[in-house]
């Protein structure tokens, strides 16, 4: 994600932010170093300047005055030597304006060092409204929108640096509000303790092709840390799972629920195949009931022969709400689910029919896993897929070999990943398929990452090479390998020769949820601005002028 981060408030020419306190705006900086100058909202509409000078050699004059002489009240008392080229009393002098109809004003300093005239002009606003006074610092963060969607509780990635004597050196006092002082929930991804941190940051509207400004509040030394991942992101769960036995034909036994910090809406949901191959005959996973909260799963058998009665197995299951996202590490995840009565021909079924799948955004190298989510035919069917790019697919449904009419309208869901290796929180993850290799005949994956147990494993056919009816097994899952095959039915005909198909998996060490942002072409962009004192004044404009 874009980010442009200004680090300090001395020296900018673009926007500088107040510190309130002793010092509370340093108008002249070096050259009128002793000339402190302030606004202060002072009641709507109502701002208060207050000028501090502290004679010193070298600096005979200053003066503090506002763009538009008008703007002075008739009533304020000011000492004479305001407006004479003697230095002033040490101490402070408020001049109080009338009312206006905007916050902002230009404030005029000059100053005479070594004889030479030296004027600045700085521009004000009035700060939004201080949150907290227990937070003696904030920052403005303008998050820029270039999308043309309007965005919806999206999660920004913004990288924190550290600020020597203001900020804890682990990030506890961190705090984010929007433009009208709302708590924002944020999480505090990693940091690296008095350096930096990486930090998320739940906006809760983000306007089209536009930009919003939220505050970053520190600088409080009794803060405890606000850091809450489950609040900020939105999760992908994976999962394992013991089918129980069947005990008679059609029989639905096991429901999985979800972890409740997952917080689903609307999940897609895959669940297959078995890694377990405890039983040969033939076997697809089918699915119903798919809620926030969980769902239900059963093995289905062909028809006669075979008695739908099939045995334990493990599985292996993901879910995730349907939408774009990205990892941690910025790996592209879709997702979706749609109804249709598309079928490809099962070897007996004549008509072929399937769904053109485009990605919203281009993935790298994609793998897609799909599945029927509901049961509303309870004939055996499973997806086959095929013309897969980093723009889409095309997918359709397919009953055994001999059925010899389609099958009725479900659900289908897909989750699409772009391909690679790395780590979730630490948890080690890969994304890969296979060469076009894989036939009938047991095919090792050797995993690329380094496993202390038996991962979450999900795989499926990428291609469709060969048109018999076909769908996926797994077995001899282990911390390093699993092997894989294509299993065609025999409901048509006894052989169950296949050809090479490339297949594609899902790996992750362990069952549990994993954070996924919010995903949008092209990212926002984070600007942060420089630093505000309590109850300070933004300066959003200034220039030097030499006499």
């Amino acid at each position: 994600m874009g980010m442009r981060t200004k680090h300090r408030c001395e020296g900018s020419t673009l926007i500088i932010v107040l510190l309130i306190g002793s010092v509370v705006l340093a108008v002249a900086v070096a050259l009128l170093g002793k000339v402190t100058g302030a606004l202060r909202l002072a009641g709507i509409h109502k701002i208060s300047m207050h000028a501090g000078y502290i004679a010193e050699a070298g600096i005979e004059r200053t003066r503090a005055r506002l763009s538009d002489e008008a703007d002075w009240t008739d009533t304020v008392a000011l000492p004479d030597a305001l407006y004479t080229n003697e230095p002033l009393a040490g101490g402070s002098y408020t001049v109080t304006l009338s009312e206006r109809d905007v916050d902002e004003i230009t404030v005029t300093s000059t100053g005479t060092v070594g004889g030479v005239g030296r004027t600045i002009e700085t521009r004000l606003r009035v700060s939004a409204p201080w949150w907290d006074d227990n937070y003696k610092c904030r920052r403005t963060v303008d998050i820029d929108n270039a999308s043309t969607e309007i965005l919806t509780d999206y999660q920004v990635r913004m990288q924190v640096d550290f600020i020597p004597g203001a900020m804890d050196p682990d990030f506890n006092d961190l705090r984010f509000t929007d433009s009208v002082s709302n708590p924002l929930s944020f999480w505090v991804e990693s940091y690296v303790t008095g350096v930096s941190a990486i930090v998320w940051v739940k906006v809760p509207s983000m306007p089209a092709s536009d930009t919003v400004t939220i505050y970053m509040y520190y600088n409080n030394s009794a803060a405890a840390s606000a850091s809450d991942r489950d609040a900020t992101m939105d999760f992908m769960e994976l999962g394992s799972h013991n089918l129980r036995r069947q005990n008679s034909r059609g029989q639905w036994r096991d429901t999985i629920a979800f972890d409740a910090a997952a917080n689903f809406t609307s999940p897609v949901v895959i669940a297959q195949p078995d890694v377990t191959y405890n039983e040969t005959n033939e076997l697809v996973l089918r699915m119903r009931n798919v809620t926030a909260a969980s769902f239900r799963l059963k093995q289905q058998e062909p028809r006669p022969p075979r008695n739908d009665r099939h045995g334990a197995e493990t599985i292996c299951w993901m879910a995730l709400d349907a939408g774009t996202w990205q990892t941690l590490d910025g790996v592209k995840i879709e997702a979706d689910k749609y109804s249709t009565g598309a079928n490809i021909h099962a070897e007996a079924y004549s008509v072929n029919t399937s769904d053109a799948i485009s990605f919203k955004y281009t993935l790298n190298s994609p793998v897609v896993l799909s599945q029927a989510m509901t049961y509303d035919d309870n004939h055996f069917v499973k997806t086959r897929q095929y013309n897969l790019s980093s723009t889409g697919f095309r997918v359709g449904m397919e009953e055994e070999g001999d059925s010899t009419s389609g099958h009725g309208t479900e659900t289908l869901g897909w989750i699409a990943v772009e391909s690679g290796s790395g780590t979730w929180e630490a948890v080690p993850y890969e994304v890969g398929k296979t060469a076009d290799a894989v036939t009938d005949s047991w095919y090792p994956i050797n995993f690329t990452q380094g496993y202390t147990a038996a991962p979450v494993f999900l795989v499926w056919m990428q291609t469709r090479d060969g048109p018999d009816s076909s769908g996926m097994r797994a077995d001899l899952l282990t911390n390093s390998s699993v092997a894989v095959k294509v299993e065609e039915d025999t409901t048509y005909d006894g052989e169950t020769g296949h050809i090479t198909e490339i297949v594609g998996y899902v790996a992750v060490e362990q069952p549990g949820i994993y954070p996924i942002a919010k995903y949008v072409f092209p990212e926002p962009v984070v600007t942060i601005g420089e630093e505000e004192g309590r109850k300070g004044t933004t300066v959003i404009y200034r220039r030097e002028i030499a006499e």
